[in-house]
């Protein structure tokens, strides 16, 4: 069963969205980034998007669907034709960035009310808002997949995503464990004071474990001491 929307639930799992959307696009700029400028215009297959369009239309979902959101009602796609991309790579990726930058501050803004409400999507489905949000990182990891493939067929290098791919450098790859890193640090939820006393207790056990053991063995020293004179008092009787 999926879990009962309340408002701590939805508040956490916005601000957790926020961080993995973060991550996201950080990879899939990456992957924009890759493509020699001269091969923007790519088509793996006759019947597919350019590889600009498809990095193009990565990023305008973020924004669309925090639109739908704020606006409570998705709005009339027409066509559904998207604008031109950029024909320069510095171009398209600043569109690109520009796009993420506006899905993650729109997402951080958007409040509890918003989120929970039900939202009808073309008429085929009704789900919460938050919801869709999701629908944005889905629809990103797997458009973004097509770009690398296409990026391998073009004969240009495929940075690393969620790995090393066959061409990623040593460089490359301590770059990507720093951000994964540092993407996990800032979803983590902060420790509470319980949590950090209990990380703090064993490290005083272990450093004062060897005075510890030292009066221990005082103690027992002493009372074999006291027993030993008991005993020859004892004797003397």
């Amino acid at each position: 069963m999926p879990p009962k929307l309340t408002k701590e639930y939805v508040t956490i799992h916005r601000d957790i969205l926020v961080e993995r959307m973060i991550s996201e696009h950080k990879s899939a700029l990456r992957v924009v980034a890759a493509c020699p400028e001269e091969q923007l215009g790519y088509k793996q297959h006759e019947r597919n998007r350019t590889f600009a369009e498809i990095a193009q239309h990565i990023f305008l979902t973020g924004p669309f669907f925090v639109g739908a959101i704020e606006a409570g009602v998705f709005p009339n796609m027409g066509d559904g034709k998207e604008p031109a991309p950029p024909t320069k790579k510095a171009a398209l990726l600043a569109a690109c960035e520009a796009m993420a930058k506006q899905a993650e501050e729109g997402t951080r803004k958007l409040s509890v009310k918003q989120l929970m409400g039900v939202l009808d999507f073309m008429g085929m489905c009704a789900f919460p808002a938050i919801e869709y949000l999701q629908w944005h990182l889905n629809h990103l990891i797997h458009t973004r997949a097509q770009l690398t493939s296409a990026l391998r067929t073009m004969g240009a290098k495929v940075p690393p995503v969620y790995g090393p791919s066959a061409d990623t450098t040593e460089e490359e790859m301590g770059q990507l464990m720093a951000e994964m890193k540092a993407a996990s640090d800032a979803a983590a939820p902060a420790p509470t004071k319980r949590q950090r006393a209990a990380t703090k207790r064993p490290r005083a056990a272990v450093k004062n474990a060897p005075k510890k053991a030292v009066r221990a063995k005082a103690s027992s020293a002493a009372r074999k001491g006291r027993g030993a004179k008991s005993a020859a008092r004892g004797g003397r009787r």
